[in-house]
This record gives C-alpha cells, sequence and structure tokens, in this order.
C-alpha cells in the first residue's frame, strides 16, 4: 500500500511536467494580484491598479485603468466585476469588458462598518464586510441598506489579522495573519480550520480549495477533506487554475499558459 501510494504521488507530480504550454507574454507593469472568473478568463491587476483581462489561450480582451490603491479585486461571477479601494471605503461595479472608464463609485455605509477592511462578493448582488473596528463581518444588501448576517470573529480568532477573503458555496473564508484559513458557512458558525502559515492567497476549483506553497499546490475537498498535491516545475509568483487551463505568473511580470485538466 504504502508503494502505491507513493507511485500515485509521483504520478501526481510528474502531470503538470507533461502539460503543453500554450503560450508565454508579458505584460507592463509587475503583476499584484492575479484572478480567473467562472467563464476562464484570467485577470492581472498591475502595480499601477490597471486591471488587464485575458482569454484562455491569453488574448487580451480588455482593460481597465483604475486608481493605484486598489484593495481588491472580484470578478467571480464574470458578470459584475467588484473593485474596493479601501481608501476612500468605496467600491465600484465594472462591466465584463472593462468598458466603463468612469464607474460609478459607491461609499460604504459607515453603518456598516466603521473601518472596512475588506470587501468580496456574495452571491451576485450582496456584499461581505469586514470590519476592523470590531472584527465584525456583514453580509449586506446595498440595494436594501440592510443587513443580513452579523457575526464577530473574536470568538474563534482571539486577536484577527485578516489578509484576504473569498466567499465560495455559500461559504465564507479567511485569511489568518498568513497561518490559517478559516472557513464559516452562511450563518457565521466557523466550520473548518485550515493550519497553514506564509499563505497570502487561496483559489477554488470544483469542490476544491487551493493554495500555493513553493513549488507545489495544495487542494482540499470542501466535502471529504480528502488532500492531495500537484508539484509545479518552476518557482512561480502565482498560479490560477480552471478546467482547463494553468495561468502562471512568473519573474513579476510574466504569464504562462498550460493546458491543464483536473
Amino acid at each position: 500500500m504504502k508503494a502505491l501510494l507513493v507511485l500515485l504521488t509521483l504520478l501526481t507530480s510528474t502531470l503538470f511536467a507533461q502539460t503543453k504550454k500554450i503560450k508565454s507574454f508579458k505584460v507592463e507593469e509587475a503583476v499584484t494580484f492575479a484572478a480567473v472568473d467562472r467563464a476562464g478568463d484570467f485577470y492581472v491587476v498591475l502595480k499601477t491598479g490597471e486591471i488587464q483581462k485575458f482569454d484562455k489561450d491569453g488574448t487580451k480582451l480588455a482593460s481597465y485603468k483604475g486608481k493605484p490603491n486598489l484593495t481588491s479585486f472580484d470578478p467571480t461571477n464574470a458578470i459584475r466585476l467588484l473593485t474596493y479601494y479601501m481608501d476612500d471605503h468605496e467600491y465600484a461595479w465594472l462591466s465584463p469588458s472593462l468598458s466603463n472608464p468612469n464607474p460609478d463609485f459607491e461609499k460604504l455605509d459607515p453603518s456598516w462598518a466603521v473601518e472596512p477592511s475588506l470587501i468580496c462578493i456574495a452571491g451576485d448582488y450582496n456584499l461581505w464586510i469586514l470590519d476592523k473596528a470590531d472584527w465584525n463581518l456583514k453580509k449586506i444588501n446595498p440595494r436594501l441598506s440592510t443587513t443580513i448576517v452579523e457575526f464577530s470573529i473574536t470568538k474563534d480568532i482571539p486577536n484577527p489579522q485578516i489578509t484576504m477573503m473569498k466567499e465560495y458555496l455559500n461559504f465564507i473564508f479567511l485569511i489568518n495573519a498568513e497561518k490559517e484559513i478559516l472557513a464559516y458557512n452562511a450563518i457565521g458558525k466557523m466550520v473548518r480550520k485550515i493550519e497553514v502559515q506564509h499563505l497570502r492567497n487561496l483559489n477554488f476549483l470544483g469542490e476544491e480549495l487551493y493554495y500555493q506553497q513553493g513549488n507545489v499546490l495544495h487542494f482540499f475537498d470542501l466535502y471529504t477533506a480528502e488532500k492531495r498535491t500537484l508539484a509545479l516545475t518552476s518557482p512561480y509568483d502565482k498560479v490560477l487554475l480552471t478546467d482547463e487551463r494553468m495561468f502562471a505568473v512568473t519573474g513579476g511580470n510574466t504569464v504562462d499558459i498550460f493546458e491543464f485538466k483536473p
């Protein structure tokens, strides 16, 4: 049995090495953030605040020259792309074509959060807002100015330092101080804690959460808690997956695109 497990691990580790590279290209500035949407398109956020969108084969589709102090960008639903600027407590929805050069920025109501450090998409139109003042997490309906869910995360982590937040499959995921991932259900109950150090980003593929550590991608099944890994052939800065592609950022501003099968 042990020999079989070793063999399966080796097969998994060599899978990516045998994958065909489709394209390699450079963008103009250093990439500070990268993301994919449900349609399989790929986005990079540049140091200048510009957002660029590419299709699965690396063809540039659109760009948006936003402000340089972009805090977070969430293209999850592919139809309404969320941008957030913490310094101004402002957010805006971009179109899929990134064609609105002067989007309508909306201020976060102070009644929702005194120090809104992070926001992310909650479903199609609602928002999750994390208030650093009291570490309350709220699900807001901005159209009706109502609070759907509210709870404090300090009951689970006494001194939180949250660096990232995402919703997926009706769960809200937080990265705490680069040492653990916390998962809450829709009513605010913590259902999972994954201890992992030096983590800056996480993403999802099907029913799995995945994150990168060095030259290895770690996968965690959200329903069965099964784990697996995938070795990378190079020390990429950022790696994003879809059901067809692997997008890998290296050297600050170079993007390699590979065929990929989950």
